[in-house]
């Protein structure tokens, strides 16, 4: 069975949320586990390390949500893999998830500059050649670790969520999305020498207005997981290059697209677009169904 949920479906399957959820975690942080000791005296101490020192073994560890997926799709709800990524032709669908993202850092960025909250310099190459290289390569390797996280938050989870709607779907999502990230979060992952309830509070916040936009965009997309994956991508590859040390000075809490302007930044585009759509589902109900951009996802045969 391919990756569908019915759209008119008003049951979540919450055996299967709870199943993947626990699995996504449990690969995942096995991965991790260590970095646990270290998270553990950062937990203990109230502050986490200055420098995050991971690496590899983070990226390794993204790929947990989408095993954790596969698992499910193979071994539990029996609906199988095929046309689980969505895949999709429209190249303008791409084209939002590349450059919306950067826009959004971008303002982040240029708000914190201005601001004085944020000192940042482009550094020696000129600004065009930096973004050609965030799109052309930073982006594309990128989708290949986000797809990693995409395939299960975003292709798994968040279709048997959206009979909630896409607004409670989307914060669910990001409930359990933020908290598996804690492991490099306590190790110092964009957040070095900050109190670690902060981080999480912060992290859950940004994980909340980055999910309803990401929600959006898969909607919009029929359901595309690549689609996410690049935006994700996207996000990501800009927001880490243009707010590391070498272009920019912040408190990462406060500037930057990591901080409260890059929170606020996300938080109003998705008000905006969700406010938008709210203006008007009364006319695309006059108009009839598909107005919206429905997803299809097909509810499993097995229990919820």
């Amino acid at each position: 069975m391919a990756t569908s949920i019915d759209s008119k479906a008003t049951r979540v399957p919450w055996r299967q949320v709870a199943g993947f959820a626990v699995l996504a975690y449990a690969i995942s942080w096995t991965v991790w586990a260590s970095v646990m000791p270290d998270a553990w005296d950062a937990l203990k101490a109230g502050r986490t390390p200055s420098t995050y020192t991971v690496g590899g073994l983070g990226i390794l560890g993204m790929f947990g949500p989408a095993v954790a997926a596969l698992i499910m799709r193979v071994a539990v709800t029996k609906e199988g893999v095929r046309g689980s990524l969505g895949a999709r032709r429209d190249w303008g669908q791409y084209a939002i998830a590349i450059v919306a993202p950067m826009i959004l850092v971008t303002a982040a960025i240029a708000i914190s500059h201005v601001s004085g909250l944020a000192d940042f310099h482009a550094g020696s190459k000129p600004i065009w050649l930096l973004y050609l290289v965030l799109l052309a390569i930073d982006t594309p390797i990128s989708t290949v670790a986000t797809l990693g996280e995409e395939y299960g938050w975003r292709g798994y989870l968040l279709p048997r969520l959206l009979p909630l709607g896409e607004v409670k779907a989307s914060l669910v999502v990001a409930a359990i999305w933020a908290p598996w990230h804690l492991p490099l979060l306590l190790v110092g992952l964009n957040y070095g020498g900050k109190n670690p309830f902060a981080v999480l509070g912060l992290m859950l916040a940004l994980a909340a207005a980055l999910s309803l936009l990401l929600t959006r965009l898969f909607v919009m997309a029929g359901g595309s997981v690549l689609v996410t994956a690049v935006a994700h991508a996207s996000f990501n590859a800009f927001g880490d290059r243009l707010s590391n040390a070498d272009h920019l000075v912040a408190n990462p809490f406060l500037g930057g697209v990591g901080g409260v302007v890059g929170l606020a930044v996300m938080a109003i585009t998705a008000l905006a677009i969700y406010g938008h759509r709210r203006v008007r589902r009364p006319h695309a109900r006059s108009a009839g169904a598909g107005a919206g951009g429905s997803v299809h996802v097909a509810t499993a045969r097995t229990p919820a």
